[in-house]
């Protein structure tokens, strides 16, 4: 027995368990490995809500420029207040998508599960809290309209798309800075939450055609009463 096995076996007699971290079964040890492999100098956080994901990858020991893009008033505002605490983050008050214009966002009663998508029956049944309560107007940008292509030919970014069904837009409207993106880490539905969003095979397709590689799959989320799995989170990059 090694030492791992038997200092469990002592905690377990007391019912206390112990679980080692390792980047095995923490998606965010595995994800800091994988940018520093890489030597990714660049985070897109696109549909980055309060800054729930930047915070993590902050807290995982990620030090280098985070770039957050998120549409809606409430959250931009805790998203900025999540920012000042850190150096090397900024933030933008707009959406990503495949054109650049002005747009209307169904705003859903948990913030996160927002979209310029209408909403399912099928994601309100799965997660009541979620049921949409408004809209709101917002700008919505194309990604190559926003930055210079000498940007991300200087840097290796990493591109993480949660935008509830939006997905697909995004990385098309990246255009040719795609080319110069290392990895990209974006929410994958399997079954249609939202009208008209593109599902798994759809942008795994893309992306695979665009010379990425998927290298790990996270539950997001599942059906409550079924244990259905319904959305992951996908992590492509480069070989």
């Amino acid at each position: 027995m090694n030492i791992k096995d038997y200092i469990k076996k002592i905690f377990n007699n007391f019912g206390i368990k112990i679980e080692y971290i390792s980047a095995k079964n923490d998606e965010f040890i595995w994800l800091i490995e994988e940018m520093q492999k890489r030597d990714v100098t660049k985070l897109l956080d696109v549909g980055a809500n309060s800054g729930q994901f930047g915070a993590n990858i902050r807290k995982y020991g990620f030090e280098k420029e985070i770039i957050s893009f998120e549409p809606l008033a409430a959250a931009f505002k805790d998203l900025q207040a999540q920012a000042q605490s850190s150096k090397n983050w900024v933030c933008y008050n707009f959406a990503l998508g495949d054109k650049n214009e002005s747009s209307k966002i169904e705003v859903a009663g948990n913030s996160f599960s927002s979209s310029l998508l209408p909403m399912m029956q099928s994601h309100i049944k799965s997660a009541p809290a979620s049921k949409p309560v408004g809209y709101q107007e917002i700008v919505v940008k194309r990604l190559d309209a926003v930055f210079e292509e000498t940007v991300f030919m200087t840097n290796n970014v990493l591109l993480k798309i949660d935008t509830q069904g939006f997905e697909l837009n995004v990385l098309k409207g990246s255009g040719k800075l795609l080319e110069h993106i290392q990895g990209v880490q974006v929410e994958l539905s399997f079954v249609p939450l939202y009208e008209k969003q593109p599902l798994f095979p759809e942008v795994f397709g893309f992306l695979y055609e665009n010379g990425f590689k998927m290298l790990r799959l996270e539950n997001e989320f599942s059906d409550p009463n079924t244990g259905e799995l319904l959305q992951a989170n996908g992590y492509f990059f480069r070989d």
